[in-house]
């Protein structure tokens, strides 16, 4: 995939936000998620309109929220209360060509890992800046699962016409324990649009939010882990 590729695909912020239930039920695991953890300094990689991040930033916290798409990145503008403009960093690039200039003591990286050119890169980048008891959130799909093997072999194009990374935690951990990052905390849950699509919003994030209370990672694909660096 060819970086202007992943850039018009996400540049269209209404095909892919419109209807997302899976932003919000990604929302309400990764609150969950970050309850019992610190943290000051947050960035969000691949943001999108900033739901995640925006939904977890307090008035002493600072978020720095990336985009390779501008649009996206004004929809993440428009959704920043008033009182928390000044807390927020927008940044519209390349994680693999901008140079941060800080460490950061939560990385979340969500939707991401399915649209980069090497993940194995991505996560050595997530690693640099990542403070000495920094905390990562990474959200992927999982290939080995019942409904993943059927998005990857039904539905694995996205609207910029290129096919999305096959993922797999079995494939992930060995990268993760190599930079020292050690699995603290894991949520599954179902996300298969064709199946969903047809449903009324309200009640397809309800069932997406019940699956992941059921905890089948031999049937539901999607996955977010939470991660903390080892000294």
């Amino acid at each position: 995939m060819k970086v202007e590729e992943v850039r018009d695909s996400f540049n269209k912020t209404e095909r892919y936000l419109n209807c997302n239930t899976s932003i919000l039920v990604r929302v309400n695991l990764i609150k969950n998620m970050t309850k019992c953890i610190s943290y000051d300094n947050i960035i969000e990689i691949g943001c999108g309109d900033g739901s995640i991040g925006l939904s977890i930033l307090e008035d002493h916290k600072e978020l720095t929220l990336l985009d390779i798409s501008e649009n996206m990145i004004g929809r993440a503008k428009e959704n920043t209360p008033s009182r928390l403009t000044r807390k927020v960093e927008y940044i519209v690039g390349d994680i693999f060509e901008y140079r941060l200039g800080k460490k950061y003591d939560l990385v979340i990286c969500v939707g991401v890992l399915s649209h980069v050119p090497s993940i194995e890169r991505l996560l050595k980048i997530i690693e640099s800046i990542l403070s000495e008891s920094g905390y990562v959130i990474l959200q992927f799909t999982e290939s080995h699962s019942l409904f993943g093997w059927f998005n990857y072999k039904f539905m694995n194009k996205t609207d910029g016409g290129y096919k999305v990374n096959k993922t797999c935690y079995g494939e992930l951990s060995p990268l993760l324990l190599k930079l020292n990052l050690k699995l603290i905390d894991k949520e599954v849950y179902s996300d298969s649009g064709l199946l969903l699509s047809r449903l009324n919003p309200s009640i397809a994030y309800k069932f997406k939010l019940f699956t992941s209370k059921l905890q089948l990672p031999s049937i539901f694909s999607e996955v977010i882990i939470l991660l903390e660096r080892q000294k």
